[in-house]
């Protein structure tokens, strides 16, 4: 007799939550007139799709012109279930198994100096027990060589789930959401020294050869420039401006000051200079870029006076004393 009474309780349970369902389907299908009726049923069976999404960290920030990024994102969907009945969204819910879900997901907001993209913009579920479901979407991020150093950029992705309906059982409603990404440009120390004009001058030993360099910053974060002549031999002198600070996209003017040896006498010198020109973050000179080389040429022909004045009184001295020996000894032999 128990027995009996277990399986009719069963059955009438199992006829509750079918009449709850067709309950639920005819209030989804009511018309406008009948909004009243459909606030009534609102909440009896709830079914509705869920989707998150998460990243690892990006714990170092994304070099401009540099090797692209790639961030491994997890795509989640999960069904959410409830309502009044206990019991009766799992039912329901199991009525989609084996059904395909597709998460759309597009990139709604992104710097305009960054360029980003997905593996995949459709990341395919199929509802079964195994939920929640987790997907890997692989995101590549290159950043332009205006990407501002060290200031947060923000990439927003948006995922969106269209709604399932089958007949007899309440829709599995749609889901909409965006997720929001933070990542960090890092600083990119990038100029472009040029010499202004010629880069080889003829000139005299007395002379001074000067070469104005120009250095544009392409960089993303104001820059301190130094230079330094790197291969000064001999008697040769150089003088180059020592350092600059320059703001993105801006240019300045240094020059580069070079006398050739000015011994007494005649010359003939030919000499090649190089620059080493150094960026440098200029609100944290630790952060350094590569040198850059710039080369110059100087040749040096013709007579120096210089140091004459130290030479020449020995010198007029000498020959002085030469003619007057050479006239006495003359005037001797005549009288002879």
């Amino acid at each position: 007799m128990v027995i009996k009474m277990s399986a009719r309780a069963k059955k009438l349970k199992k006829s509750v939550i079918t009449g709850i369902i067709l309950i639920a389907l005819f209030s989804s299908m009511v018309t406008p007139s009948n909004a009243k009726l459909l606030s009534l049923n609102v909440g009896l069976i709830n079914l509705s799709s869920l989707v998150d999404i998460s990243w690892t960290n990006i714990s170092q920030p994304i070099v401009p012109r540099g090797k692209p990024a790639k961030l491994q994102l997890a795509v989640e969907y999960d069904v959410s279930r409830g309502g009044i009945i206990p019991g009766a969204a799992d039912f329901a819910f199991r009525i989609y198994s084996g059904e395909r879900i597709d998460v759309k997901l597009s990139i709604v907001e992104k710097p305009s100096w960054a360029d980003i993209s997905l593996s995949t913009y459709d990341v395919d579920f199929i509802i079964g027990n195994q939920i929640p479901m987790t997907k890997k979407v692989e995101m590549t991020i290159t950043l332009d060589e205006d990407a501002p150093a060290y200031l947060q950029g923000k990439i927003t992705i948006k995922a969106s789930v269209g709604t399932l309906d089958k007949i007899f059982v309440p829709a599995l409603r749609g889901f909409e959401k965006s997720f929001d990404l933070i990542f960090t440009p890092e600083y990119l120390p990038l100029v472009n020294p040029q010499v202004a004009g010629p880069n080889r001058q003829k000139i005299g030993p007395m002379d001074t050869a000067v070469f104005p360099i120009e250095v544009e910053n392409m960089g993303n974060e104001r820059t301190t420039v130094f230079f330094a002549v790197k291969n000064l031999t001999g008697e040769w002198k150089a003088i180059v401006t020592d350092s600059v600070t320059i703001d993105v996209g801006q240019k300045s003017t240094v020059y580069l000051t070079i006398q050739p040896p000015r011994g007494f006498g005649y010359h003939y010198d030919v000499e090649t200079f190089t620059i080493s020109v150094i960026p440098k973050r200029a609100t944290d000179l630790s952060n350094t870029g590569p040198a850059r080389i710039v080369t110059v040429q100087v040749e040096s022909q013709g007579v120096s006076l210089i140091g004459g004045e130290i030479i020449l009184p020995p010198i007029i001295i000498a020959a002085a004393v030469i003619i007057g020996i050479a006239y006495y000894l003359n005037q001797k032999k005549l009288k002879k």
